[in-house]
């Protein structure tokens, strides 16, 4: 883990579609599997959520569910970036986004 987590922040800031999906999933795969994922990782993926490639912004939406449970204001710091993405025209980025925002509520 701790030679792990410092190069996936560092792909966070990758340029690449393609790269950037992979890591928000492979931070989502770590949370499913309670697996440490900080706050500030998690703030570091929803800044992808405006993201302009709908992969990322569909692995956003989707993984969000995976690092529960979390503070309230990290909560609702989700609730802001999923609820656009729920209503997205992309159905793929809403159906994930939307999933993840059910979890959350019902957390």
């Amino acid at each position: 883990n701790n030679q792990v987590m410092p190069i996936l922040r560092d792909l966070l800031e990758a340029e690449d579609p393609a790269t950037l999906s992979a890591v928000v999933w492979e931070f989502a795969q770590r949370g499913l599997q309670k697996k440490p994922v900080s706050d500030d990782d998690i703030r570091a993926i929803l800044k992808l959520g405006m993201h302009p490639s709908d992969d990322v912004r569909r692995e956003v939406g989707h993984a969000m569910w995976k690092f529960l449970p979390r503070p309230q204001e990290l909560l609702d710091e989700m609730m802001r970036v999923l609820l656009p993405l729920g209503r997205e025209e992309n159905l793929s980025i809403q159906q994930t986004a939307n999933y993840s925002i059910r979890q959350i509520r019902h957390w």
